[in-house]
């Protein structure tokens, strides 16, 4: 995979794939986010959930996997999709537990079975 990356890889690819691999979270109003909210978006999801901000915190953050790359020539298996799922969840649990050691941060992986456009990745905190 390396000679690969090597023969026809791109410094401007590898920054872009940086954002998705190993983002900058947010705080906004005790809040993690992947991106700084959209402030009325973030406060309609507030409404909608009473208040409870994992559940916002859940929904704004999640990202279908194979919304990752519309323009994509390539139809993806159930295989590449986990995969692709896999590899943030475990790279965004390492940064989660880096920058935030004293929240209880948690990037889920959910279970699809099957459906490729179930596959979701997101971004939480465990609260009491």
């Amino acid at each position: 995979m390396l000679s690969w990356i090597k023969c026809i890889g791109r410094y401007d690819h590898a920054i872009g794939y940086s954002a998705l691999f190993w983002p900058d979270f947010v705080i906004h109003d005790d809040c993690l986010f992947l991106d700084p909210p959209d402030i009325d978006n973030l406060n309609a999801w507030m409404s909608h959930f009473k208040g409870d901000k994992t559940a916002v915190e859940s929904i704004i953050n999640h990202r279908h996997i194979v919304s990752l790359f519309l323009n994509s020539e390539f139809e993806p298996t159930e295989a590449v999709v986990v995969h692709l799922g896999r590899l943030p969840q475990e790279m965004w649990s390492c940064k989660l537990a880096r920058d935030f050691p004293d929240r209880r941060a948690k990037a889920k992986l959910s279970d699809a079975g099957g459906d490729l456009l179930a596959y979701e990745i997101t971004v939480y905190q465990q609260r009491e």
